[in-house]
């Protein structure tokens, strides 16, 4: 009989050469990520020991893992496996959160807990790595959610580091789900070609009569482990042992392992069961499990049935399973009190390992246990305060299923809902929610039930049937005592409000709801409710309330977050910004990944609407980016949407408009009106920028339509100035008298500064000519430097008439200013516009060209950082990179600007 490995690899010669040439990459630091798929059986395991074998061969360092079942409940011991050596032997910082992540020491100091470990897991592996370090995990479909997060952040980060990160997972649901927006490289293993399937059985068992050879290979259907253990067993014991041939191959196997299991003898029956339920290798282990349950006379030779069997590889220190399959196979033949009373035996040896000894204890029990719910619950409330909400949702589930207390069962299946919707796993809470007995849980607590169930249906469209309801969930919550949690949903609710632009019966009914509450008007949340619900009605003293915020001391990341959205609502948009900014260094120091792309696609945002191409462009690349990692589909979505308004702006009219309409068809089914105005906004601007004025106009007011699509009370009062320009230049006062008539009196009541600056631009160009110097004078100073691009804009419009108008060098003061701060801020569209008009009064300005513009996002990001005098470590930590990655980053940036060092940054990017 051949070694499986030599024998699963027949046929596999393309992905051996795959493997061979990431190996060699990452020795040249051209590190790679790579996710081996397919059936069990299929040749993963094999490919990836011979993977760890050859890069040994080459000096490459090589840490290796393979996730087990029972593991999945038990936060980042995948992880811990895998890097717990390079993890613990790093800076005392990463040593103390290590630990305490793993409940050996001290409590989580943060929920941002496992994206700190993912930044320093990151360090680890890429610091030190050798002539090269591979990381090899098998069965990846079963490591605990933490561990996966964590090992896809670092695959994700590999491309400039000495490092090749390997994972084989058995395709199926949990694989499809994680793989699913991973943005991890995928390789499917194929069945083997037919002559391929005859080569290997041939080998394996060459004695088959052709009959049985014809059957074995018909039943393992091209499967190289199928085709090893049914051609042995063919050849070992006849067609009669063979399998039944209506199941599938998988279970086909299991069930050829069984009979071999069946056959040992019954203290190696036992050793392996242990082995195959315990979520550790080590030897040790295994042999104190065995000495409780058969005595000390139990040692490592009681192994050796199974290993001639070819059941499991053991020696001195480790025991490892041949195939994952077996594994199973083992777990699953025993019979149920066998494995209950081997769970409790592991269970017995793992003092001082919580964790592990709670869930084998849970894993041991039938009937309800109180003490062990009650220690589950322990468990799920470390997680829930580490941000571990799927470790928090199994736990409180379990928990629950062993209480014996009838509330306290309903309670804690109320917790593993909050948990799993933290998690967006909508369809297991919905499931969760099911299981409840409602006459078990006081009267708030069966508001906190219905208001659970409405938020896991999720909002759809139409939304002002659930978001009433919700309102009406809050009052009572309110009245019942509850203010943080009715507070949270309406500061939800509110958005969604902003988002779909309802109708003012919900808004008001959320105004009122909120302002009866008694809470202070200097809570964010507040602040941020009556903002985004209420912009016009309550513009005013929504703005006063936000300016007095300005002075208070710093807010936390929540608070930033809620304070820069209802800037932006209300158009105090340099507000907005500094709040924004606040709340992403916040997030960037405390690793909280999850939330960076709601407030960087809010600073996206508002850089657009302010005309800055440069901050657009690196907050929306970084939005789609980051949105990706965390699974978050709506701001991927606002993230090329925002990278596109940033190409609409810098004239790249073809990738802004592609994208738009792309977008368009996705939103136009869900009531994302805001998404949708957006679209219009981006296409309106890329027309404008392109030099097509008419279209622009079209395209901006279908905007200021109520029938239209396109329409958002509020959003469509950014574009304005846009709409303003393009009426200008294309002849169309008439409709932009309209506009701002319809505006003026919005102005007056909500104060709106970004709505205040555009329609001073727009009252100049509406002056008829004989009073447009005055109307350009007068609207100049209405213009603050808190708008820079629409100041400029009406520079270079006061300047042209100027020109027009013989009066040549009064007009070159104004144009060189709007010429400058286009070219500043990336707008090179209006900035040539401005050129031009500069070479029409007989100057000769020359076209600097922009470094940024040959800077991908992310270079210029890096590139900005660095001019501000951050360290590569400094940088690598706030963008979530390696170093290493940083430093590659850098010298393509001293590359394309012809500098030597970042001395030299900030005076070229300066004059970008």
């Amino acid at each position: 009989m051949r070694d499986d490995d030599e024998v699963e690899l027949f046929g596999r010669a393309h992905e051996h050469s795959l493997l061979l040439e990431m190996l060699e990459r990452a020795r040249l630091s051209s590190g790679s990520t790579l996710v081996l798929r397919g059936d069990a059986g299929i040749g993963k395991s094999a490919l990836l020991r011979l993977a760890g074998e050859q890069a040994r061969e080459r000096g490459m360092s090589v840490l290796a893992v393979t996730a087990v079942p029972t593991e999945t409940r038990l936060p980042y011991t995948g992880v811990d496996q895998l890097l717990g050596s390079l993890l613990s032997s790093g800076p005392a910082a990463w040593r103390s959160r290590w630990e305490a992540a793993l409940g050996r020491a001290g409590e989580p100091d943060s929920p941002a807990e496992s994206y700190q470990l993912a930044r320093a897991a990151l360090t680890g592996v890429t610091t030190s790595a050798g002539p090269g370090r591979v990381l090899i995990v098998d069965d990846a479909q079963w490591l605990d959610q933490e561990s996966w997060d964590i090992l896809a952040f670092v695959g994700r980060r590999l491309a400039d580091d000495k490092v090749c990160l390997l994972l084989g997972m058995r395709d199926g649901e949990e694989s499809a789900s994680r793989l699913s927006g991973a943005g991890l490289p995928e390789h499917r293993l194929e069945p083997l070609s037919a002559e391929a399937a005859l080569a290997l059985l041939r080998t394996v068992a060459p004695e088959l009569t052709p009959a049985l050879t014809q059957r074995v290979l018909r039943e393992a259907a091209g499967n190289p482990l199928g085709l090893f253990e049914l051609g042995f067993a063919a050849g070992q014991m006849g067609a009669g042992d063979l399998t039944v041939q209506d199941l599938p191959l998988t279970e086909r196997l299991e069930r050829t392992y069984a009979l071999t299991i069946s056959r040992l003898p019954m203290v190696t029956r036992s050793l392996i069961l242990i082995a195959a339920l315990d979520d550790a290798v080590d030897l040790g282990e295994v042999l104190t499990v065995a000495h409780g349950l058969h005595g000390q006379n139990v040692t490592a030779e009681d192994l050796a049935p199974a290993v001639t069997a070819g059941l499991l590889v053991a020696d001195k220190e480790m025991v490892r399973f041949r195939h994952p399959l077996i594994r199973w196979s083992v777990a699953r033949s025993a019979s149920a009190p066998v494995r209950l009373a081997t769970h409790a035996a592991i269970a017995a040896v793992l003092d001082g390992q919580e964790a592990r000894q709670v869930w084998h204890l849970a894993a041991a029990t039938v009937d309800t246990d109180a003490g062990v719910a009650d220690r589950l619950a322990r468990l799920a409330e470390r997680a829930d305060q580490a941000g571990s909400s799927g470790s928090a949702q199994r736990a409180w589930e379990r928990s629950a299923q062993l209480s014996p207390d009838g509330p306290t069962r309903a309670r804690r299946l109320l917790r593993a809902a909050h948990a799993g919707l933290n998690f967006s796993q909508f369809a297991k809470v919905r499931n969760t929610l099911e299981s409840i007995d409602e006459d078990q849980l006081e009267p708030v607590e069966r508001t906190e039930l219905e208001w659970l169930r409405q938020n896991s249906i999720g909002f759809h469209w139409p939304y002002d049937q659930a978001l009433a309801l919700l309102t009406g969930l809050a009052v009572e919550l309110q009245a019942q005592g509850r203010t943080e949690l009715a507070l949270h949903g309406l500061a939800t609710v509110s958005a969604v409000c902003w988002w779909a632009d309802l109708g003012r019966p919900v808004r008001e009914q959320i105004v009122r709801v909120v302002e009866e509450m008694g809470l202070p008007e200097s809570d964010p949340r507040f602040i941020s409710v009556i903002a985004m619900v209420s912009p016009i009605e309550h513009g005013r003293v929504s703005l006063d309330r936000i300016r007095r915020m300005l002075l208070a001391p710093s807010p936390d990341v929540v608070a930033a977050q809620y304070l820069g959205t209802a800037a932006s609502a209300i158009g105090d948009l340099r507000s907005s910004l500094a709040f924004l900014r606040t709340g992403i260094a916040s997030i960037r120091r405390q690793g909280l990944l999850a939330l960076l792309p709601q407030l960087l696609g809010s600073q996206a945002l508002v850089a657009a609407l302010l005309g800055d191409v440069h901050l657009t462009l690196t907050s929306a690349e970084e939005v789609h980016r980051t949105a990706l990692e965390t699974n978050q589909p709506t701001w991927q979505i606002e993230g090329r949407l925002l990278v596109a308004f940033a190409q609409a702006l810098s004239g790249d009219d073809s990738s802004a408009l592609a994208t738009a309409d792309e977008i368009e068809r996705q939103m136009l089914a869900f009531g994302a009106r805001l998404m949708v105005c957006q679209v219009a906004l981006v296409r309106g601007v890329a027309h404008l920028a392109a030099g097509r004025p008419a279209a622009a106009l079209d395209e901006l007011s279908t905007l200021f339509d109520p029938a239209d699509l396109h329409y958002h009370e509020f959003a469509r009062l950014w574009a304005v100035p846009h709409l303003a320009e393009a009426a200008a230049l294309s002849g169309g006062y008439d409709r932009l008298r309209a506009v701002t008539a319809e505006c003026e009196p919005i102005a007056a009541k909500a104060g709106w500064p970004v709505l205040e600056a555009s329609l001073a631009y727009a009252s100049a160009l509406l002056a008829p000519d004989d009073e447009a110097d005055a109307a350009f004078v007068a609207a100049l100073p209405r213009i603050s430097a808190d708008f820079p691009f629409e100041r400029a804009r009406l520079q270079l419009a006061y300047g042209a008439w100027l020109r027009r108008h013989h009066r040549v060098t009064d007009s070159r003061g104004q144009l060189r200013a709007a010429q400058q701060v286009f070219q500043a801020l990336g707008t090179e569209p209006w900035a040539e516009r401005a050129r031009k008009e500069l070479r029409a009064s007989g100057e000769h300005p020359r076209r600097t060209p922009s470094a940024a513009r040959t800077l991908t996002p992310q270079e210029l990001q890096i590139a900005q950082l660095a001019a501000s005098g951050l360290t590569n470590p400094e940088i690598a930590e706030q963008l979530f990179l390696a170093a290493s990655t940083v430093s590659t980053h850098l010298h393509r940036v001293y590359a394309k600007l012809g500098v030597t060092g970042r001395k030299q940054l900030a005076p070229v990017l300066s004059g970008s």
